[in-house]
């Protein structure tokens, strides 16, 4: 595949934008809005309604698109995140002329200019996925993320500072080249992994991503505007429960075993504060309803190890706790 930033200025590879509608029809349609007068002009949107009403897909299928083809798939049950984005990943490459994927949260709205500052930049940086910068849909001056890192512990965090380290991008807004997710269900049969249903699903594919060899930047100029867990809610016992038990099946699928005994001291410190943080919280219930069933999927998880298991641990961050969690206020 040619890279953008090696061609012509008026040649820009298809970007196919993959869209997830669960519910609140009103944001995918802002969204969609947002995807329809951006500035970028080769591109495609796929919307997938995820186990969602017919009365929605209905309203999406006959909205008018003049921009661009618009294409709406339905999900007959919830598949989450993971299996809605697989759906809409499947669709978008029935087209053979996609060369990027772009998947969206239905609560994003795009800047004009982001998916050309996202194409550019995976040209100009010579790699298969990009971070933009998610900002607060009511705090635009609030950058929620710039990606994900790991921190000492392997534990994933967002990544809110240029000056910290980029692992793989968020899942709320990324884009991935063709090359690496065709690369990814060669290697393992799924794009995100389906098991995970959400969170942390897009940290798994990012971590095997970098241990088959493709890089990540951020494109900082390429601004989302996004609210944040629209679909779920913030702190919810939902994404306590899938994000600390996915964050198992992460680890578990995608560390060297070498490097679980070099680092099994700080993996059990980061637990530890999660433990002691949730166990004095009205989240109790979830984190260990969480930790059980994660561990009881320890055998799948070991099943799914496949492919290159490199050297990581120069890609953690080697900060315990990430600053912005420092700061009071610091994870509003």
């Amino acid at each position: 595949m040619e890279r953008w930033g090696d061609m012509q200025s008026d040649i820009q590879p298809m970007v196919s934008i993959v869209i997830l509608h669960f519910h609140d029809i009103k944001d995918t349609l802002w969204c969609l809005k947002s995807c329809m007068e951006m500035e970028y002009e080769n591109f495609q949107v796929v919307v997938v309604c995820n186990g969602t009403p017919g009365s929605d897909f209905d309203v999406l299928n006959n909205t008018a698109y003049t921009h661009a083809p618009c294409f709406v798939v339905q999900n007959e049950k919830n598949l989450g995140y993971a299996g809605g984005m697989n759906t809409g990943i499947v669709e978008s490459f029935k087209n053979t002329d996609v060369e990027y994927v772009l998947v969206l949260n239905n609560d994003a709205v795009l800047e004009k200019s982001a998916v050309s500052e996202m194409v550019q930049s995976a040209g100009s940086a010579e790699v298969d996925m990009v971070a933009p910068r998610l900002v607060g849909l009511k705090y635009p001056h609030h950058t929620e993320s710039m990606g994900m890192q790991l921190n000492r512990g392997w534990f994933p965090f967002l990544r809110k500072s240029q000056d910290e380290h980029i692992f793989c991008p968020s899942g709320g807004a990324a884009l991935y080249s063709r090359t690496i997710l065709e690369k990814l269900y060669t290697i393992d049969g799924y794009y995100f992994d389906p098991d995970f249903f959400c969170y942390n699903e897009d940290v798994d594919l990012g971590w095997r991503a970098r241990r088959a060899g493709f890089g990540v930047c951020t494109a900082v100029n390429a601004i989302v505007y996004h609210e944040w867990s629209g679909s779920t809610s913030v702190g919810s016992s939902f994404s306590v429960y899938h994000s600390m038990r996915n964050v198992w099946w992460v680890l578990v699928k995608n560390m060297g075993k070498g490097d679980v005994w070099r680092f099994g001291l700080w993996i059990a410190l980061i637990w530890a504060i999660f433990a002691l943080r949730y166990t004095f919280s009205s989240r109790i219930g979830a984190f260990w309803r969480a930790q059980i069933d994660g561990i009881k999927g320890f055998s799948l998880a070991i099943s799914k190890r496949k492919g290159l298991y490199p050297n990581m641990s120069a890609e953690r961050s080697p900060r315990l706790i990430p600053r912005y969690l420092m700061r009071p206020g610091g994870n509003d």
